[in-house]
């Protein structure tokens, strides 16, 4: 198995476009070491937030846009993308956050050795 496919990306979203539009440019742009699959469930978004990502996954073939029929809650929403999970491996990622993907190869390194799980935190204030 591809180290790519032992991973995937999920995020939760609610009406956050240019959050979601941001990290989804760092995630894909040409210098990211990240080529695994990226699936963003969308809340039933109605600011945009559902056009910018659909607009992605018709560009990128690594990215799946999930629109729930109704807001199903914050919670419930991130609840799904664990439900959803099919990789080994799997990240649920926050729509807002910055990620520096600097070290994207250690993990794929770790991932190689099959470790019951991979935490990555910074805990600098």
């Amino acid at each position: 198995m591809n180290i790519q496919e032992k991973i995937e990306i999920l995020i939760p979203t609610y009406n956050r476009k240019p959050c979601i539009k941001h990290t989804l440019e760092h995630l894909i742009s040409p210098d990211s070491p990240v080529k695994c699959s990226i699936t963003v469930l969308d809340n039933a978004s109605t600011d945009g937030s559902s056009e910018v990502i659909e607009s992605f996954a018709k560009k990128f073939a690594n990215v799946t846009h999930i629109r729930h029929p109704k807001n199903i809650g914050g919670n419930a929403n991130i609840a799904r993308a664990y439900e959803m999970a099919a990789a080994p491996y799997v990240w649920v990622m926050c729509d807002d956050d910055e990620y520096d993907l600097t070290n994207w190869h250690e993990l794929e390194l770790a991932l190689k050795h099959t470790p019951p799980a991979v935490v990555v935190a910074n805990y600098n204030a």
